[in-house]
């Protein structure tokens, strides 16, 4: 499953990792930690997020767990005119998909865009599951303030 974490006004999933923070693939090789450990979050996903111009995840909605307050920051989201947002939840025929611009490194704040066709219905029927929160997103949130 994805997991998506609300923490102090931030949202991140559970591909986060603080060892990869701040370091350019040339370092985190240099280290042997070549992997981001993604395999929860690539077995919701709908595209090969690290294919040739892929900009990010697309998940399938039944493969993605959501806390309370990543719910509430979610629907505070503004919809803009593009076609496509930061952070998306959308319909695609039977499928209902979240869509997150960016790795899974990336922090997601009220402030993102979702796009022209953000649908907060469908976050709202989203079942808040109560999940632990990741201590290395706990630390690196708390090390940058509440948003």
């Amino acid at each position: 499953m994805a997991k998506f974490y609300g923490y102090n006004g931030y949202i991140g999933c559970n591909g986060f990792s603080d060892k990869f923070l701040n370091r350019t693939l040339e370092e985190i090789e240099a280290d042997g930690e070549r992997d981001l450990d993604v395999s929860d979050l690539s077995l919701a996903c709908e595209n090969n997020p690290l294919g040739p111009g892929q900009l990010g995840f697309v998940l399938d909605m039944d493969k993605c767990e959501f806390n309370q307050e990543a719910i509430d920051i979610l629907l505070r989201v503004k919809k803009s005119s593009d076609d496509i947002g930061d952070v998306d939840f959308f319909r695609a025929g039977e499928k209902n998909i979240c869509s997150w611009m960016g790795g899974p490194m990336t922090l997601v704040t009220s402030k993102a865009e979702g796009s022209s066709t953000y649908d907060y219905d469908l976050i709202k029927s989203i079942v808040p599951v109560k999940l632990e929160i990741p201590q290395d997103l706990k630390d690196y949130i708390n090390s940058i303030g509440e948003e």
